[in-house]
């Protein structure tokens, strides 16, 4: 059985508690992304929790065992690493590659 990622649901509960805004679209999701990041390394030893915010807040997580975490807390740290790389990128043309890493080779950013 392969290793299971968090899913769709619990990443937007996380994006919604740990949303950090920007003017700038690429930094917001770079300092959300960190935000997260800093709360599953804070986090690692125990349960993560994203929990749904109705009766009765289940954990959405509570199926993921210490194999999925840390495949994907490590998948997650080399996006920010990417992320902190291409929002400090000296131009969008120099930025571009690492965000095609990120997102595949469908990504065009801005023209």
């Amino acid at each position: 059985m392969g290793i299971k990622f968090p899913s769709g649901l619990a990443l937007s509960l996380w994006a919604i508690e740990y949303y950090k805004p920007s003017s700038r679209d690429d930094i917001a999701l770079f300092n959300t992304c960190s935000s997260i990041l800093n709360y599953l390394n804070e986090n690692f030893k125990n349960q993560w929790q994203a929990k749904m915010p109705v009766a009765p807040g289940d954990n959405v997580l509570s199926k993921l065992n210490k194999a999925d975490r840390s495949a994907f807390y490590n998948e997650l740290k080399e996006m920010v690493a990417l992320m902190s790389e291409a929002v400090s990128a000296i131009s969008q043309v120099k930025a571009r590659p690492k965000w095609n890493r990120i997102f595949g080779s469908r990504f065009r950013g801005l023209n």
